[in-house]
């Protein structure tokens, strides 16, 4: 069956999950789900909306990488690589963070601290203490995770993990807006009300997800350099 799927993990996890929410979403509140609720579907019609879930997909990865990677998590936060090494200190809210994560958000021991950074220096031709930029440490062990297969397979999959929460967390700041928009200027009611709850507290529950694989994929990649392999 997965020998005849068109798609990668990543197309499905990436693209194709967050792309068919989205969808869904709009289908609901802009035309009152008459498309998710047939009840057949023809070719066509079928073809039609992989394709636009996919295309749309795209465009939701694209903008969750500006807004929530690189906007909130590496600007407003600090990028989980920052902490693992020790790099930056977690203020009051990354450690509150770090405790919903349950696990790499947070700094590694020191003698593993120490050794991937001596490594990732060595590679570099600097010495310890002269590195001090977590970025640089960490496309050193991406170098050698990409080529050990076992670092790579998993580091893979939580990157996979890490994209689907992603784009899923943009989706529901999208849903969440356009439900308070829809509650506070359309009709409203105590139902539309309960909506805007549940979808909000699904967009907060994918960010911490978001982080959780987000942040191991950065573990397993700064690991690697503690490989012999």
């Amino acid at each position: 069956m997965k020998n005849n799927f068109p798609f990668t993990n990543y197309d499905f996890y990436a693209y194709l999950t967050s792309g068919g929410m989205l969808l869904a979403f709009l289908d609901y509140v802009f035309n009152d789900s008459k498309i998710i609720s047939l009840k057949e579907w023809s070719f066509m019609q079928i073809v039609l909306s992989i394709a636009s879930a996919y295309i749309l997909g795209h465009l939701i990865a694209w903008a969750s990488q500006v807004t929530i990677e690189m906007c909130i998590m590496r600007r407003l936060l600090t990028a989980p690589n920052q902490i693992q090494l020790g790099f930056s200190t977690p203020n009051l809210i990354e450690r509150w963070l770090g405790l919903a994560v349950g696990r790499y958000y947070e700094p590694f021991s020191e003698p593993a601290r120490h050794a991937i950074v001596a490594r990732a220096a060595a590679a570099l031709d600097l010495e310890a203490a002269e590195l001090r930029d977590a970025e640089a440490v960490f496309q050193v062990a991406h170098n050698k995770a990409t080529r050990t297969d076992p670092i790579r397979q998993r580091s893979d999959d939580f990157r996979n993990q890490y994209g689907l929460f992603r784009n899923i967390t943009l989706v529901g700041i999208v849903a969440t807006i356009i439900l308070l928009w829809s509650a506070w200027f359309g009709s409203g009611s105590v139902q539309d009300g309960w909506i805007v709850i549940i979808a909000a507290s699904l967009t907060i529950g994918a960010f911490v997800r978001f982080v959780k694989f987000y942040a191991s994929f950065s573990a397993e990649v700064l690991r690697s350099l503690l490989s012999k392999e």
